[in-house]
């Protein structure tokens, strides 16, 4: 057996409320005493826990019982069930982000940095110690505890700062000296940052162990009324939610059971968080990194779903393979070719339209809960496939007084070529994309030539061979007519030079 330390100490916030941090204490009012404890390691918001935690000891020196760690957990684990962390799965920076105002001079700057950086290196140990808690029960206690403590922590810093006076509401009293009033613009600035920094702890603990909360989750309205006292902001601070809803895409991907109603439920939190801050007012940039992120995420979980739903494969395949163009091609060409060949397999329009109708059910799953605007959404493997048999249920609506059984039965003479199928699939592709053939339909050319044209290896083309080679030319075929057409154009000029003379 091993035991495992995560330590959740609130050590340092308790320090800045209540201890030998506060910023109003005489001993914490040299800007030069800060500006040497600041450094790029301390100052950094996306390095890791670890390097933030060797400048933490730099920067708190002075003070060294704040990094003993006394509120701690224990996790009794065997060894062979300890799990290396990877650097994907760590938490290198804040995952909500709420809008705080710069800081202004040496000793803001620290408190900034200290007050932010600690709050993402208690998230990472929370959220890696939380993995081997067994049982259930441990992990549930061990995250209730420790919101409950950033709660209180977060009422008293309200009441905090009415006591000094360092609200907005009310200001210093006008007589009191400068030397004061700098003191009370410093710990109003701190404060705030740390109120801010509280808030977004509440939020992240929330949205990353639901499962693990005792209580309903608060909104931002309900922790302002119940915790702070005061009504939430009349604007709702713009959050960057992208990186938190990324963080839990890939948790579950790579570490929580699959199931389809557990990813549905996760594309719908998704929509949600798209919902909720599209209107929120932010930068344009912003915006754009929002929809972005969001919305693909949702295309990585639909992808997720359809992968493990319509493939033999009995693993997730990781975050970054979900978004191969590669896998994405794969499975399109090979669903929709199967799925061809089952529309083709009847002649009466109705019945096409029947097979139609059942493909779609099939993807059913990708109208969740949440309604949202069609443009957010990218092209995941089972969107590609829904708009591809879209098209085909057009195609044979649009052409309801066709026999089908009559085309199947018309007995042309082959025409013969020295191409190889795939050379014939990429001059179709040219003439296609080069709008000099122009079918309704992409699939009608590969249906019409592989009726008349035999290739270079085999009488009978196929339907299904001629289309694959169209959606997707090989290398050989591309150079194959770079080639032809250069000789045929040096010819051409030849030709024409003979002439002339």
């Amino acid at each position: 057996m091993l035991n495992l330390l995560a330590c959740f100490s609130l050590n340092i916030y308790n320090s800045i409320l209540f201890g030998e941090l506060r910023p109003w204490l005489e001993s914490n009012n040299s800007l030069e005493t800060f500006r040497q404890k600041l450094n790029p390691s301390f100052r950094c918001e996306k390095g890791t826990p670890e390097e933030f935690e060797k400048a933490l000891g730099e920067a708190l020196n002075g003070h060294p019982l704040l990094m003993d760690d006394d509120d701690e957990l224990i996790i009794e684990i065997e060894e062979n069930k300890i799990k290396v962390t990877s650097k994907k799965d760590t938490i290198f920076e804040p995952l909500i982000d709420i809008d705080i105002p710069p800081y202004y001079n040496d000793k803001t700057e620290y408190y900034y940095y200290l007050i932010k950086n600690e709050g993402t290196r208690l998230i990472y140990n929370i959220n890696k110690a939380i993995e081997f808690c067994e049982p259930a029960n441990l992990a549930k206690s061990a995250i209730n505890d420790t919101l409950d403590r950033i709660k209180f922590l977060l009422a008293e810093t309200g009441k905090q700062i009415k006591q000094l006076g360092y609200d907005e509401e009310l200001p210093f009293d006008s007589e009191t000296t400068d030397v004061i009033k700098i003191l009370g613009k410093e710990c109003k600035y701190i404060l705030k940052v740390f109120q801010t920094t509280l808030i977004r702890l509440i939020l992240e603990i929330q949205e990353l162990f639901p499962a693990q909360l005792a209580s309903n989750p608060l909104t931002e309205e309900e922790i302002y009324l119940k915790l702070i006292g005061i009504p939430s902001p009349s604007m709702i601070v713009a959050k960057k939610i992208t990186r938190l809803n990324e963080f839990l895409v890939k948790r579950f991907i790579e570490k929580i059971e699959y199931s389809t109603e557990k990813a549905i439920q996760r594309i719908d939190e998704t929509k949600k968080h798209f919902l909720l801050y599209k209107d929120v007012a932010s930068t344009l940039s912003d915006m754009a990194e929002r929809k972005e992120g969001l919305s693909t995420h949702i295309q990585v979980l639909e992808n997720l779903i359809f992968i493990r739903e319509f493939t033999d494969m009995k693993v997730n395949p990781s975050y970054e393979e979900l978004l191969s163009n590669i896998l994405a091609e794969e499975n399109f060409n090979f669903f929709t070719t199967s799925i061809f060949e089952k529309i083709e397999a009847h002649s009466a329009p109705n019945k096409r339209l029947e097979v139609i109708a059942r493909e779609e059910e099939k993807l059913s799953f990708l109208k969740t809960g949440y309604i949202i605007d069609n443009s957010v959404f990218k092209s995941s493997i089972p969107r590609k496939i829904f708009n591809w048999i879209e098209i085909q249920k057009a195609y044979i609506k649009e052409n309801l007084h066709i026999d089908f059984s009559k085309l199947k039965g018309v007995d042309l003479p082959k025409i013969q070529t020295s191409l190889t199928v795939a050379e014939i699939g990429y001059l179709l592709r040219i003439l296609e994309e080069e709008k000099i053939l122009q079918p309704k339909n992409k699939t009608d050319l590969s249906r019409v030539f592989s009726a008349i044209l035999s290739s270079k290896k085999k009488d009978d083309i196929t339907f299904d061979g001629l289309h694959k080679e169209f959606k997707a030319p090989k290398n050989k075929a591309v150079s194959f007519w770079e080639d032809k057409f250069f000789n045929l154009k040096q010819k051409a000029y030849k030709d024409k030079e003979k002439y002339l003379d």
